[in-house]
């Protein structure tokens, strides 16, 4: 798991553009990114408080989304984790990024133990984007655990051919460190000495902001091999360089390995003040791993307490927007049907009025057709008179 979560996150850093414009959520996300390591719990607070944030814009929810879902998986929290990168998937829109997601959807996948999951996802980002390298190494590790050694090395070398040709320092250490871990694997202690010491050659040379993460397994993996061979005392250093560095940056699953290794090893060595006092560590760090589990989820608690008090108070402006939309609706049906009523009222007195007016007229007309006036008017001209008035009072 800490080998891939490296790549992960020196990827996420390089290859994921953010917005120049200073805001609040990027600021967030900025010191989220930096307290990966340091603060692992105050990484995914922050990144809570971004995604709580309705507001935020999608961009910065999706990288906030993949840190926590990284962070996640050092909890043992799988189905969080998953939770985290299906989302982020959903809710991206931009092409760069997707990769990523991709790939750690693998990586969780592979962690909970669903290789053929873990593959579909890890393959189908390699066939999308064949100039991303990420899915190599973890796509080798799906392979280790299915025990089909052949298949994960040609993947590890091909990773290291490539890497040297393109001059990609990040890639060559992780088919260093793989290659290392797949000779573990084989027994193969050696090959795990040679190939660590080389990333520890390269390692300082390297930039980015996990290289003290991959160390810390570093040591532990070459300090195994140290045991195999039977130097305890070599082993013996790198455990306690390895839980050095661990601690110093809460990586709390190589911790944990360290302080287990070296109470094994000062069980095997008979050295029984060493055994209590790496047993008395080993208790302390199971607890510290315990306490942490704890406040992820007490963390993960109150962001669906807030989620959800945001939610009702959404549903609750709703309603009232709507009921005062409905109150609104009532009043204006009213007031038109109060004026319908008027109005008709109004033109059934216009249309009566307007019937009299004619019925009057034509009767005028009736007693002029009858008058001596009438009959003074020569017939033409009659006609004519008659006419006119007759259109004009139907």
């Amino acid at each position: 798991m800490s080998r891939i979560f490296i790549v992960f996150m020196t990827g996420l850093l390089i290859s994921l553009s953010v917005s120049s414009q200073p805001n609040t959520d990027r600021e967030l996300y900025k010191q989220a990114y930096l307290a990966i390591d340091s603060d692992p719990l105050t990484a995914i607070e922050l990144c809570s408080k971004i995604l709580e944030n309705p507001n935020a814009e999608a961009g910065y929810k999706v990288r906030a989304l993949i840190i926590k879902g990284g962070l996640s998986n050092r909890f043992g929290e799988y189905d969080k984790s998953l939770e985290c990168f299906l989302d982020a998937y959903d809710l991206n829109k931009e092409k760069s990024i997707e990769p990523y997601i991709l790939h750690n959807l693998g990586w969780t996948q592979r962690l909970a133990g669903n290789q053929s999951k873990a593959k579909h996802y890890l393959n189908k980002n390699k066939l999308l984007y064949p100039r991303h390298l990420i899915s190599i190494p973890e796509l080798a590790l799906v392979y280790i655990n299915e025990k089909e050694y052949e298949k994960a090395r040609v993947n590890l070398e091909n990773l290291k051919s490539e890497a040297l040709k393109i001059n990609s320092g990040p890639d060559l250490l992780s088919a260093l460190m793989n290659l290392g871990f797949l000779a573990l694997k084989e027994k193969d202690y050696n090959s795990v000495i040679n190939l660590t010491k080389q990333a520890f050659s390269i390692s300082d040379t390297i930039q980015h902001p996990n290289r003290q993460f991959l160390l810390a397994n570093a040591h532990n993996n070459i300090a195994i091999a140290y045991m195999g061979k039977g130097n305890y005392q070599k082993a013996e250093e790198h455990l306690n360089k390895g839980f050095e560095i661990s601690n110093l940056i809460n990586a709390q699953i190589p911790l944990l390995e360290s302080a287990t290794k070296l109470k094994e090893l000062s069980r095997i060595t008979k050295d029984f003040d060493k055994l209590d006092k790496y047993s008395t560590l080993e208790s302390q760090t199971r607890e510290k791993l315990e306490k942490n589990k704890v406040e992820f989820h007490r963390a993960e608690r109150d962001l669906r307490e807030k989620q959800l008090k945001v939610e009702k108070e959404k549903t609750a402006k709703l309603e009232k927007s709507e009921k005062t939309s409905l109150n609104l609706i009532w009043a204006l049906s009213i007031g038109l049907i109060l004026v319908s009523g008027v109005l008709s009222v109004m033109l059934r007195k216009a249309w009566k009025e307007k019937k009299n007016w004619k019925r009057e007229k034509r009767t005028n007309l009736n007693t002029l057709r009858a008058s001596d006036n009438g009959a003074q008017l020569k017939n033409d001209d009659k006609e004519i008179i008659y006419s006119r008035l007759e259109e004009e009072y139907k």
